[in-house]
């Protein structure tokens, strides 16, 4: 692969990979019922607004779920893989295998989005055991979900809490048992 293809690649998929975890955040903040005038929370918000506030007008929540954002984070998925299916093999993938792969990435990204926000955590309570950074607030408004069945099964031990690397190992299983086969049938589909 030339160095110019290698370039337009990582462009392309740096700057769809930041909007599209900015977009997954602002979903993850509505299920978890984050805190929305979280200073990080409204940067969020004013950043995805642009694309979901038209398109909620014809796509409604449904069972407290945003809709509009899911669909938009599938669109620029599938648009960021279409991109770079075309810069790597200059064609375009098959629209089915598209999709799954899209749903594949957009799994494996959320899964990303809950790994560095638990490892963030961790390594902020380290640093800062006592804090109130509006960080420390928004991450542990986002991982408190996913961390509650370690803590309830897994004590402190000798003050320490080491439920985050079990968390982290689940999540590692997860990307690999889950988001990396969808992924693998997307791609072998959208050739």
């Amino acid at each position: 692969m030339s160095p110019f293809i290698q370039a337009a690649y990582l462009v392309t998929q740096t700057l769809f990979d930041i909007y599209l975890f900015a977009l997954l955040l602002r979903f993850l903040f509505q299920v978890v019922r984050a805190d929305f005038y979280n200073p990080l929370s409204q940067l969020v918000v004013k950043v995805t607004n642009p694309p979901l506030k038209p398109l909620r007008r014809l796509i409604p929540g449904l069972w407290g779920i945003d809709w509009a954002c899911l669909m938009i984070c599938t669109i620029l998925g599938m648009l960021k893989l279409s991109l770079l299916f075309w810069i790597q093999l200059q064609k375009m993938p098959g629209p089915l295998g598209l999709f799954v792969w899209t749903l594949g990435d957009l799994t494996k990204m959320t899964l990303y989005l809950f790994f560095f926000s638990i490892l963030i955590q961790a390594v902020l309570s380290w640093v800062n055991p006592y804090g109130n950074h509006p960080l420390q607030a928004l991450l542990s408004q986002i991982t408190s979900p996913f961390m509650r069945p370690f803590r309830r099964f897994i004590p402190p031990i000798a003050g320490f809490d080491i439920t985050p690397i079990f968390a982290i190992l689940l999540i590692q299983v997860m990307i690999i048992l889950i988001a990396g086969p969808i992924i693998q049938y997307g791609t072998r589909w959208a050739l």
